[in-house]
């Protein structure tokens, strides 16, 4: 089975106040999956990127509050920072152990955290708002 989703949003943020800015840009990605049935056993492929390095201009758009994340070896406050080009390029591989119990193993360059949750833009709550939570720099930064 291959598997493939996209999503491009323009944006125009405006933050008022001291701290504020004003930032056109484009926040986007796209996911590809592709997986089978290899030696008793389910292989997947994964990989996902985005274009915001040149979508979303400076150290990324503005999102007040934020903050855990570094743009030129500086810390940021107050952005959320683009995405990498590649956002995960893995493999997966799981089978049976016994009964209902699978054993898996995952890697790659680029991809999941061996800990935490599932990072923001491949939750089902990205879907309607493509701007980041601020929860998204205290859980998935890395």
């Amino acid at each position: 089975m291959v598997m493939g989703h996209e999503n491009a949003f323009v944006q125009y943020v405006h933050t008022s106040g001291a701290r504020g800015a004003d930032q056109t840009g484009s926040i986007n990605w796209m996911m590809g999956v592709a997986d089978r049935s290899v030696a008793n056993g389910h292989l997947q492929l994964r990989g996902m990127l985005s274009l915001e390095p040149w979508t979303v201009p400076g150290c990324g758009y503005p999102d007040l509050l934020a903050s855990g994340e570094q743009c030129g070896g500086q810390q940021i406050h107050d952005r959320q920072h683009q995405h990498d080009l590649f956002m995960e390029v893995s493999a997966a591989y799981d089978a049976p152990l016994s009964g209902m119990t699978r054993w898996q193993i995952y890697g790659g360059p680029v991809g999941e955290p061996a800990l935490g949750p599932v990072a923001f833009p491949h939750r089902v709550s990205a879907m309607p708002n493509p701007v980041a939570p601020i929860s998204h720099h205290w859980f998935d930064s890395t």
